[in-house]
């Protein structure tokens, strides 16, 4: 099996944080496991999990003495692996057994990353996600054995929801092509998802499902939140719409990143408190000027008519 660091951000929640360093530590997957403490009020320290005297794998304990939001964590700890891999995971969500036969079947195989499916907890109908998501990994042909991405294939994919935790990266391409989270307190993950997709070279994928995500509807999460912090999405995705521009070979990603946008701009709207509509309606019409060609959007709504209508929509306020 592959050498893999683990990096945990986490605030305030050491009984997740606990229930998921065991399971890790009962596949026996990671090699060390980097716990990245952002500044909580409990102690996630190493002897208040009980593992202070654990030998394998290592335990890595870093406490930020400010919170800076799960983004600036993963940037910390990607600077503290030392593994030829890195998965990303958050304390409030498990791995799936299926994480064991993904990361023994990439072990001899080189690749950017390998992305993974997962099953979401607001989902009963089947294992998995929700179908909009499903009909992205048959649209890539994925199955559950892993294979490699043509560029048309990953385009799909690239449209997945942006969570950090459904992929495994090899290390050297993260800091060889400086790829990081965006360091705001919500929507940090964007940046992260869309330019490792920009700039890999080989990406693996399979339906094998890798991890189990736990939404509770109302509940205190960064996901829930409502408030102004929302508008700085706009960072994430402009820092994504630069990275687009200026790497060779990436049109490919263009239109579908013009759909991405606009189903999250679309989301921010209904998850936003209404006192701020009007911010967003302002950002989101200087970012789809200063970011996107008129041929961009053309060619957009020429292949897909209802994405320049959701586009007007956001544009002119009735997101």
């Amino acid at each position: 099996m592959i050498a893999l660091s683990v990096i945990i951000p986490v605030w305030n929640d050491r009984s997740g944080l606990k229930r998921l360093v065991d399971q890790i530590i009962e596949y026996g997957i990671a090699a060390e496991i980097i716990i990245c403490d952002d500044a909580s009020d409990e102690d996630h320290s190493p002897a208040a999990l009980g593992l202070e005297d654990l030998d394998h794998p290592q335990i890595i304990y870093m406490r930020s003495d400010r919170q800076q939001g799960a983004g600036a964590m993963r940037n910390y700890g990607l600077q503290a692996a030392s593994c030829d891999h890195v998965l990303y995971f958050d304390s409030d969500d498990l791995l799936a057994p299926g994480i064991k036969d993904i990361l023994t079947e990439i072990e001899d195989r080189h690749f950017d990353f390998c992305i993974f499916r997962h099953h979401d907890s607001r989902v009963h109908s089947h294992r998995g996600t929700f179908a909009s998501e499903e009909r992205l990994w048959d649209a890539a042909r994925a199955t559950d054995q892993v294979r490699r991405l043509n560029m048309t294939d990953a385009a799909h994919l690239a449209q997945l929801s942006a969570y950090p935790w459904n992929k495994i990266y090899r290390r050297d391409f993260l800091t060889s092509e400086n790829i990081r989270c965006t360091e705001i307190p919500v929507h940090n993950d964007i940046e992260l998802h869309w330019t490792s997709f920009i700039a890999a070279t080989t990406i693996l994928c399979t339906k094998t499902i890798g991890a189990e995500h736990f939404v509770v509807e109302g509940g205190t999460r960064l996901t829930n939140r409502r408030s102004a912090e929302r508008l700085r999405i706009f960072e994430a995705l402009t820092e994504t719409a630069e990275r687009l521009k200026r790497t060779e070979g990436s049109a490919v990603y263009v239109e579908p990143f013009i759909h991405f946008c606009c189903r999250i701009i679309g989301w921010a709207w209904n998850n936003i408190d209404e006192e701020h509509h009007s911010d967003l309606h302002t950002q989101s019409r200087e970012f789809f000027r200063s970011n996107f060609t008129r041929p961009e959007i053309v060619l957009t709504a020429y292949r897909n008519p209802a994405a320049i209508g959701q586009i007007n929509r956001i544009i002119s306020g009735r997101s």
